[in-house]
């Protein structure tokens, strides 16, 4: 009988094939997203045996290094968007064929798309990687990438495989209609199912015959998946063993019965009574409130936590986007009133723990928005021995630092961030005033990271796909340009 695993994120299908000790097995993977993206720390005897040049040793050394000094175990890096990376490099996947949403007239609206995807993961690990491109079908593309064959396709287009695969299902799929419009802001309240779990599961009996394990994320956290559309999950897995799964089935449709009718009608006994059938419906993306956030529709995000709040007043996930939008409106102390009570709800409920590093973090920043700087800094530090590898907060902590004329430590904190992967010009900036303020000397640092950023930059003024966007990526070059100049740090050649 074939396992089949549901999971809340799609990075828990890793440790699925662990412990089932699969090993050299083709991957099926049907996703709105590649999922493989290269993760950058890796062993220090991997990173000299395999750098190619002096410069690409130096690179990788460095993000090495630094993530090793925050982080003793390299998995810590691995997420919903590069777990697949991980099991191609453990021998447990050998060539990867992802299965794209949409049609063949859609897949040919988005090959340019899919072409930069493969050949932006090729150029992670070497920069000079020219891909070669083949296409074994109508509907299907294939290139080389780590010794390992990548094949995108459509449904219709997938292979038939008659040896046993790893059959890997992302709930998003079904309600994300193309890779063009993956991201989870895009289409925010619009998304619909173009295709049942019925059709996609009748589809795939005729191409997979034996799969060694499904797995099947439901992808809600994020915003990825609607949370209306969360029993689709349950309605694939029902479909591929009916005799097995009914009652679940019955359950799940049951609980998203109740919570669309909240949806419509704000009704406090609905949204109840789903929750109790399923707990996830109280989770933060049960409403689309952190992705007009992420989109800086204010109004918008206001009125959808403030939905929630007025059936579940002590939820935290819909506390701290509400605190965030006062934030962001300069309300510092109404927003740390409100987080006091979102975070006793986190510790008293087990489901809410993940959100309590989040709920630190916020705090820290309403903090910082008092002018607590000390607090501030308190909080941050502990927010980060859980988010180690947060280069973004790393340069908040600088910030906090700096304002408390604490040169040395912002220095360090500023120099991590970037080290992070966090390569926003305005913290190198920033690294080049406080190194100066306490005196360490890491010019030769920041000048390599201002070369680089001012090549990436060049670059992306010369970028086809910015074709209305290219006189404001030219004027943030010659901003950046002018400000290295004022600081003494005119960096020749870069372009």
């Amino acid at each position: 009988m074939t396992p089949v695993f549901l999971l809340e994120d799609h990075d828990e299908a890793l440790r699925a094939w662990r412990r089932l000790g699969l090993r050299g097995q083709d991957l099926i993977h049907i996703d709105a997203h590649m999922d493989c993206a290269y993760q950058p720390a890796r062993p220090i005897n991997e990173v000299f045996a395999q750098a190619k040049s002096v410069q690409d040793l130096k690179r990788q050394l460095e993000y090495s290094l630094s993530f090793l000094h925050y982080e003793s175990k390299l998995s810590r890096q691995t997420d919903i968007g590069n777990y697949i990376y991980p099991a191609m490099a453990e021998g447990i996947v050998r060539d990867l064929y992802w299965v794209v949403p949409g049609d063949l007239a859609e897949f040919q609206r988005s090959l340019p798309a899919l072409k930069r995807q493969l050949t932006g993961l090729a150029r992670a690990e070497d920069r000079k990687t020219e891909l070669v491109f083949t296409y074994p079908a109508a509907g299907s593309l294939a290139a080389r990438i780590f010794g390992r064959t990548f094949q995108i396709s459509t449904l219709d287009a997938l292979p038939t495989f008659k040896t046993k695969v790893l059959l890997d299902i992302d709930t998003d799929f079904l309600v994300i209609d193309s890779v063009r419009h993956a991201n989870n802001t895009d289409q925010i309240g619009q998304r619909r199912p173009w295709l049942s779990p019925a059709q996609l599961c009748g589809k795939l009996s005729g191409k997979i015959q034996a799969p060694a394990v499904t797995t099947i994320a439901y992808s809600t956290n994020g915003g990825w998946t609607p949370m209306r559309h969360r029993h689709l999950a349950d309605e694939i897995k029902f479909h591929l063993a009916p005799a097995r799964f009914r009652a679940r089935l019955q359950r799940s449709q049951r609980a998203a019965l109740l919570f669309a009718d909240f949806e419509a009608t704000g009704r406090r006994a609905s949204y109840t009574q789903a929750a109790r059938l399923i707990p996830q419906y109280r989770m933060p993306d049960n409403n689309p409130g952190p992705l007009f956030l992420k989109k800086g529709r204010m109004r918008r995000a206001e009125i959808e936590f403030r939905k929630i709040l007025r059936v579940d007043p002590n939820n935290p996930g819909a506390i701290l986007g509400l605190a965030d939008v006062f934030t962001r409106k300069g309300r510092h102390a109404v927003a740390f009133d409100l987080l006091g009570r979102g975070a006793r709800e986190a510790h008293r409920k087990r489901i809410f723990a993940p959100l309590r590093p989040g709920l630190r973090l916020a705090m820290a920043r309403m903090k910082a928005g008092l002018e607590d700087y000390a607090g501030a800094e308190k909080l941050l530090r502990a927010y980060l021995r859980q988010a180690r590898l947060d280069g973004q907060t790393q340069a908040l902590l600088g910030r906090i630092c700096e304002r408390q004329s604490k040169y040395a430590e912002a220095t360090a904190a500023y120099q991590d961030a970037l080290r992070m992967g966090y390569e926003a010009p305005a913290v190198l900036l920033a690294l080049a005033k406080t190194s100066r303020q306490s005196k360490i000397d890491i010019i030769d640092f920041v000048r390599l990271k201002a070369r680089i950023f001012l090549r990436n930059m060049a670059r992306t003024c010369a970028g086809r796909h910015l074709k209305n966007n290219r006189q404001a990526a030219i004027k943030r070059y010659r901003r950046f340009e002018q400000a290295l100049s004022r600081l003494g740090l005119s960096i020749k050649g870069a372009r």
